[in-house]
């Protein structure tokens, strides 16, 4: 290594006597990575600092949830809303973060995987944090808004829909189950482009097993009640419809 480039590694090493590094911590923050020397190739400390964040944004993520839970209880309709909005944005986060990995190659990683054990992202403690809180949430929403009145989610969807707060609350989690379910597509996709998905995980177990995963819902309900409103209509108007006619699409026009 140059003496340019040890110059510049010292200079990234924070020195933690400023307030804003007192106050962050930075000098602890960014002595949590394997230093310089240590690294087996440049890119191990990107595949450290891009999982240390996504762990950083699920402990705000599982802290925004648990702030719902509490204004759930309180019925506090606007902070609900607001605090699902910051949910999600830290979900997108770590949508995009996971992007950085996409820049690794296959054969660095082989390189990083020899120094990770038998660890595997389904390990993480945000991760499953999050799935143990997300059905809580769940149970709470329906007790206070459903089951606590005389309104059910076919009546705030289809029979009696007026775009109301529990739609909304509801359509609320179904953004969080979707970004859910594409952290879980991310995932997937980010195995494929590092090991193949016909490789084994670092436990031994088949990577394309977790094929299954992608599909789940935290909230099926909200899900079912799209499919039942559909199959009503398709009662109603035909499952198969017939093309547009001629004259269907002139008056269409005019």
């Amino acid at each position: 290594m140059t003496e340019l480039n040890h110059e510049l590694i010292r200079s990234i090493e924070a020195q933690g006597n400023s307030d804003y590094e007192i106050y962050l911590q930075t000098k602890q923050l960014l002595s949590l990575q394997t230093s310089y020397e240590q690294l087996c190739n440049p890119d191990e400390l990107q595949f450290q600092i891009v999982h240390q964040s996504e762990e950083l944004l699920f402990k705000l993520l599982n802290h925004t949830l648990l702030e719902i839970h509490k204004n759930l209880l309180e019925q506090n309709v606007n902070k609900i809303l607001s605090l699902f909005q910051r949910a999600h944005l830290a979900q997108s986060n770590i949508l995009s973060i996971i992007e950085l990995l996409h820049t690794m190659s296959p054969k660095a990683y082989q390189e990083i995987r020899l120094k990770l054990g038998n660890g595997s992202g389904q390990d993480s403690p945000g991760f499953n944090i999050f799935l143990k809180i997300a059905p809580i949430l769940w149970k709470t929403f329906k007790k206070i808004y459903l089951e606590n009145s005389d309104e059910k989610i076919e009546k705030i969807y289809n029979s009696n829909f007026n775009h109301c707060d529990t739609y909304l609350i509801a359509e609320a989690f179904l953004e969080l189950d979707d970004k859910y379910n594409k952290f879980l597509y991310f995932h997937i996709k980010l195995i494929g482009r590092s090991i193949g998905l016909n490789a084994y995980s670092l436990k031994g177990n088949i990577v394309s097993a977790l094929n299954n995963r992608i599909s789940r819902s935290l909230f099926p309900e909200l899900l079912e009640i799209r499919s039942q409103m559909t199959a009503l209509w398709g009662n109603t108007y035909g499952v198969k419809r017939n093309s547009i006619t001629p004259e269907q699409k002139v008056d269409a026009v005019l």
